[in-house]
C-alpha cells in the first residue's frame, strides 16, 4: 500500500504547477518529478579541492595504530568509520535528516519541497521504515551507490527515490532516514549504517524530546563536521501552549518584531541550555526553530488561537500581532535552513564540505580507538606499576629492612684488606728508591709488621671468617632465588589483568637466572675500584730526591766515609810524631775492615728499614683515605631510598667527607649501593616487559592525540 500511495502521490506531484525550491543563484524553477528509473551512469570520480595528503595519511597512520594496538591488547581491531572516504568518489552531497519518532522528519523535507513530497504523515506506528532520497533525476544510480550499505545490513528494505529535474542543485540530495528509537531495530541498524556516508546532517527534535539521551547518544557517533551539522527545533509551536500575555496597548511593528526575536532568542538560548547539559554541545547559529506543520505565520496564528481556545482572537487579539511576528519568524529559519541544504553547491564547496567531513572522520576514529582498546587505562594502570615508589616498595618486601646492610657488612669482611692493598702498593713503591728495593726484598715481612704497628688501628687484617658462595648472599633463610622469585610473584598477583592482556606472563624472568646474575655482580661490588686504586698509589708515586740522597749517602757514609775520614784526622791531629802517624794509619786500616765494614752496614740496613716501615705506614693510610674517598664518591640514584636503612633515613643520601677508619659510613654508603643495584637488576628484568609494553601504549597514545588534535 505504502509504495502504491508513492507512486501515486509522484504522479500527482509531477503534474502540479511552479515549484517552491528556490536555487540560491537564481535560475528555472523546476517542479519534483515522478520516480524514475535508473538510467543515468555513475558520474566520475570528485575528490575534494585541495591536498588530500594529510588526511590520507593520518587514515592510513590510524588503521596503522588500530593493527599495533590489537596486537598488543590481543583484541580485535576497533571498528573504524570510512563513509567520508566513499563520499569523496562522487560529486553528490547529500543531506540527511536524522531524529526519533514523531519529531517531523518527513512534514520538515515537505516544509523544505515547498509542497506534500513525503507520504509519511506522521502515522502512528512504523513511522518511516525506509530511507525516502530526494535527488535529481540523472544521480539516482550515484545515490543508490552513495547510500549501498543499507543493502548490506537490511537487504530486504531498498531506497525510496523521489526524483527532480532541477539542474541548479543537481548535486543535491535530501534523505528522510527511519527513527532510530522506534521499536523496530531494522530502524536504528539503517540510521547508524547510514549516517557515516552523508555529508550534512539535519538533526530533528521537538520540545518534548529535545533532552532525550538516546539521540544525543546517536550524535556523538555521527562523524560529521561540525560546521556540516544543523540543528532543527521542530514543533516550536509547542512553546507557544500557555497564553503569554504579551497585551500591551498601542504597541508599534517595532515594539511587536522585538517581542517576537526576544522570544526566539530566549527559546533559542533554552535549547541550547537543554543540549549542553544533555551532553550535546550547539552553537546558536545553527540552530533553527521551526513548525513545519506550519510553515507560514497565518497557519501558525491560527494553529495558536486553537490552541489558546481562542478561535476568534477575541481573549487575546493584542498578543496576535506577536504570534504572526513570531510565524514569520519561524519561516525566516526555515527559508534560512532551505537556503543550506538546497542551495547549490558548486565543485569548490562540495570539496570543502568533503574535506572537513573527512578531517572529522579522522578525529572520531581516534577517539573510538582509544575507547575501544581503553587506552588510556592500560597506560595509567601500567605507569603506574613503573612508578619509582611502586619499585622501591616491591623491593623493600621482598628484601625486608635489614638485608642490604647485612649485606654489606659481609661484602666488606669478605673483601681484600687495606693491608693486601698496601703490600701491592708497597711493591710498586719500594722499587723506586735505590739501595731500599734490595733491603725491602730482604726484609718485606718484618718491614710489613713494623709498618702496620706504626699504622696502628688502621692496618687492621680484617675478618675473614664469612660465607662463601650462595651462603654470602641468604640472609634469616632466605636466598637470593626465593626473594627475586617473591618480586614476581607479587608482581603478578597484583597487576594480574595487565600482565594477561598484554600477554607478558610468558615474558617475566625466571628468578634464578636473575639471582645468579645479581650474585656475580653483588660480588665484584666491594671490589669496584680496588685495582684502579692499587694502580694509581703506585704510579703516582715519586722517590724525592732529597730522599734518594740521604739514602745513598747513608750507605757510602757509614761503612765507607766515617771510619776512614776518622782515622785521616787523628792523624793530621797527631803532628810530626811517627808514633801518633802510624796509630792513624792502623785506624784507617781497621775502618777498612770487614768487622768494622759489617758495623756501618747493619747502622744502614737499620735506617733503611725504619725508611721502609714509613713508607709502609703510608701505604696503608693511602690505601684507607682513597677506598674512602672512592665509596663517598660513588653515584647513587637519587629519590630512590636505601633498602638497607630500617626506617629509609635520609643520611644514608647525604655525602659526609672521606673520613680514615670511618667503618659505619663505608657500610652505609655500600648498603645504599646494594639497594641501587637491587632496584636496577631485580625490578629491571621484572618489570622490563612491562616498560615495553608501556613504552608503546604510550607512544600510540600520543600518536592518535596527535592525529585527534
Amino acid at each position: 500500500v505504502r509504495e502504491g500511495l508513492a507512486g501515486v502521490a509522484a504522479h500527482v506531484l509531477g503534474n502540479l504547477g511552479e515549484p517552491m525550491i528556490r536555487p540560491r543563484g537564481g535560475g528555472t524553477q523546476t517542479p519534483f518529478g515522478s520516480p524514475a528509473s535508473e538510467d543515468a551512469g555513475h558520474p566520475p570520480e570528485v575528490r575534494p579541492a585541495g591536498s588530500r595528503s594529510h588526511t590520507d595519511a593520518a587514515s592510513a597512520e590510524l588503521a596503522r595504530i588500530n593493527a599495533e594496538l590489537a596486537r598488543l591488547l590481543d583484541r580485535p581491531p576497533a571498528p573504524l568509520v570510512t563513509g567520508a572516504d566513499s563520499a569523496c568518489r562522487d560529486p553528490l552531497v547529500v543531506c540527511g535528516l536524522l531524529g526519533g519518532k514523531d519529531v517531523g522528519k518527513s512534514t520538515l523535507i515537505n516544509a523544505l519541497a515547498g509542497r506534500e513530497i513525503s507520504i509519511d504523515r506522521e502515522e502512528v506506528g512504523a513511522g518511516t521504515s525506509r530511507p525516502l532520497v530526494y535527488v535529481h533525476r540523472d544521480m539516482i544510480a550515484t545515490a543508490r551507490s552513495r547510500l549501498a550499505e543499507i543493502a548490506r545490513l537490511t537487504p530486504t528494505v531498498d531506497l525510496q527515490f523521489f526524483p527532480h529535474e532541477a539542474d541548479a542543485i543537481r548535486n543535491v540530495a535530501l534523505v528522510d532516514l527511519p527513527d532510530f528509537d522506534s521499536d523496530f531495530r531494522q530502524h536504528e541498524v539503517i540510521a547508524r549504517g547510514v549516517s557515516p556516508y552523508l555529508d550534512r546532517v539535519v538533526w530533528v527534535v521537538t520540545p518534548r524530546k529535545i533532552a532525550d539521551r538516546a539521540w544525543v547518544a546517536f550524535a556523538h557517533d555521527v562523524v560529521q563536521a561540525t560546521a556540516n551539522v544543523y540543528f532543527v527545533l521542530n514543533k516550536a509551536d509547542e512553546l507557544l501552549a500557555d497564553e503569554e500575555g504579551w497585551s500591551t496597548p498601542g504597541r508599534s511593528p517595532i515594539e511587536v518584531k522585538h517581542q517576537a526575536e526576544c522570544f526566539a532568542r530566549e527559546q533559542g538560548s533554552w535549547a541550547c541550555d537543554v543540549l549542553q547539559q544533555a551532553g550535546y554541545e550547539v552553537r546558536e547559529d545553527r540552530l533553527f526553530l521551526l513548525a513545519a506543520k506550519y510553515p507560514r505565520a497565518g497557519v501558525l496564528v491560527e494553529r495558536v488561537a486553537a490552541i489558546w481556545d481562542d478561535p476568534q482572537w477575541r481573549r487575546y487579539a493584542p498578543d496576535r500581532d506577536v504570534v504572526t511576528a513570531i510565524g514569520e519568524r519561524f519561516t525566516r529559519d526555515l527559508d534560512r535552513l532551505r537556503e543550506i541544504v538546497l542551495a547549490p553547491v558548486d565543485a569548490e564547496q562540495a570539496a570543502r564540505i568533503k574535506e572537513d567531513n573527512l578531517r572529522a572522520q579522522v578525529r572520531q576514529n581516534a577517539a573510538r580507538i582509544q575507547a575501544h582498546f581503553e587506552l588510556d587505562h592500560w597506560v595509567e594502570e601500567v605507569s603506574r606499576v613503573l612508578g619509582a615508589e611502586y619499585r622501591q616498595t616491591l623491593l623493600n618486601a621482598a628484601f625486608g629492612p635489614e638485608f642490604c646492610r647485612t649485606l654489606a657488612v659481609r661484602l666488606l669482611r669478605s673483601r681484600r684488606t687495606d693491608v693486601d692493598l698496601a703490600d701491592e702498593v708497597m711493591d710498586a713503591r719500594a722499587g723506586r728508591w735505590p739501595v731500599l728495593r734490595v733491603v725491602y726484598w730482604l726484609s718485606r715481612w718484618a718491614i710489613r709488621r713494623l709498618g702496620r704497628a706504626m699504622a696502628g688501628s688502621a692496618a687492621r687484617e680484617g675478618d675473614r671468617h664469612v660465607p662463601t658462595g650462595s651462603e654470602l648472599f641468604r640472609i634469616r633463610a632466605r636466598g637470593l632465588t626465593d626473594r627475586v622469585a617473591s618480586v614476581v610473584d607479587r608482581l603478578q598477583a597484583e597487576h594480574g589483568p595487565a600482565i594477561r592482556q598484554l600477554r607478558l606472563g610468558d615474558e617475566l624472568p625466571e628468578p634464578a637466572d636473575v639471582a645468579a646474575q645479581i650474585e656475580a655482580e653483588l660480588a665484584e661490588l666491594p671490589l669496584r675500584g680496588d685495582e684502579e686504586l692499587v694502580d694509581r698509589l703506585s704510579r703516582g708515586y715519586r722517590a724525592s730526591a732529597i730522599g734518594r740522597l740521604l739514602i745513598v749517602g747513608a750507605v757510602v757514609w757509614f761503612p765507607f766515609v766515617q771510619p776512614v775520614a776518622e782515622g785521616l784526622l787523628q792523624m793530621v791531629s797527631a803532628g810530626m810524631s811517627l808514633t801518633d802517624w802510624l796509630h792513624g794509619l792502623y785506624r784507617v786500616v781497621v775502618a777498612l775492615g770487614a768487622v768494622q765494614l759489617l758495623h756501618g752496614l747493619a747502622v744502614v740496613a737499620l735506617i733503611d728499614v725504619a725508611a721502609l716501615a714509613a713508607i709502609y705506614s703510608r701505604c696503608v693510610r693511602d690505601v684507607q683515605a682513597g677506598r674512602s674517598l672512592a665509596a663517598a664518591s660513588r653515584p647513587t640514584e637519587p629519590g630512590a631510598p636505601a633498602t638497607g636503612s630500617p626506617d629509609s633515613s635520609p643520611t644514608l643520601r647525604r655525602r659526609r667527607p672521606a673520613i680514615v677508619g670511618d667503618r659505619q659510613q663505608e657500610i652505609d654508603l655500600l648498603a645504599q649501593e646494594i639497594d641501587t643495584l637491587l632496584l636496577a637488576e631485580v625490578m629491571g628484568p621484572a618489570l622490563r616487559p612491562l616498560e615495553v609494553a608501556g613504552g608503546q601504549l604510550a607512544e600510540a597514545a600520543q600518536r592518535l592525540n596527535g592525529i585527534g588534535a
